[in-house]
């Protein structure tokens, strides 16, 4: 298939590429962005149940979000997924690649048929029907790995499957620095500064790069008002320029993909 193709096809859910990156981008600032992607992706992908985890340098799971919702029956299995997951061909492949994003499905490293005899299979994605799966995966600069995995019991994703998840995954990616670092930002304004609703909402668009106009429009306001608002921020935090109020919440500690980061970083 062509690569213009790949751009405007869409797959039994009406979801096309394009507009998950939309939603990404419209989400960013809120608490549902992981859900909302883990939501569209999987119907896109005609994935029977699709998940997000977020693993600690030690391997211990920190957090996941699954399309459909856990059900109990199904977190009694994670237990025994957890105990024989050494056993899951793609997760060496993901470890001597930390520096890249890596897709890729449990078929490229071995046939369905064995990879059904292992223990693995037979006592957690068995059960889970997770007999085939697509992974696309990145390492944060704190070790962290975060796995989205889209799972179907009957058949293999394809490769145009692959490929649309790599013009997506990158785009989430980069959704949830910005998340975090709007989190981050945030919560050390909150630490150290009294503001008004309507500040903290003018210095969150500043944060993310919006000009004076910009925020207006979004605040439905005036640039003449902004332009207040940011002066007076910027006396707040003793600061004489936009920029400095602006390289002041860059600079706090954020999520960073291995991935993702210019030769330069």
């Amino acid at each position: 298939m062509t690569q213009s193709k790949s751009n405007d096809t869409t797959t039994p859910g009406s979801t096309s590429v394009e507009a998950i990156k939309s939603a990404l981008f419209f989400s960013i600032g809120r608490t549902d962005l992981i859900k909302c992607f883990v939501s569209l992706i999987s119907s896109m992908m005609d994935s029977k149940f699709t998940n997000l985890s977020i693993h600690a340098p030690n391997s211990d799971l920190e957090g996941i979000v699954t399309e459909p919702q856990t059900t109990p029956a199904q977190l009694k299995i994670i237990p025994k997924i957890n105990q024989y997951i050494e056993q899951q061909p793609v997760l060496r492949h993901l470890r001597e690649n930390k520096d890249k994003i890596v897709y890729t499905k449990i078929s490229d490293f071995m046939p369905i048929a064995k990879f059904r005899e292992t223990e693995l299979y037979k006592e957690g994605y068995g059960p889970m029907g997770f007999d085939f799966m697509l992974t696309a995966a990145a390492w944060d600069n704190h070790g962290r790995l975060y796995a989205l995995n889209l799972t179907h019991p009957e058949r293999d994703f394809s490769e145009f499957q692959r490929q649309q998840l790599q013009q997506i995954f990158p785009s989430f990616l980069k959704a949830f620095q910005l998340n975090n670092l709007t989190k981050l930002r945030s919560e050390e304004i909150q630490n150290v500064l009294i503001l008004t609703n309507r500040q903290k909402l003018i210095l969150h668009w500043v944060g993310v790069g919006k000009t004076n106009q910009e925020i207006a429009t979004i605040t439905k306001s005036s640039a003449k008002n902004v332009e207040k608002h940011v002066r007076n921020l910027c006396k707040s935090f003793g600061f004489t320029k936009r920029v400095q109020l602006l390289d002041y919440c860059m600079k706090q500690q954020q999520i960073q993909f291995l991935a993702l980061k210019s030769p330069t970083d």
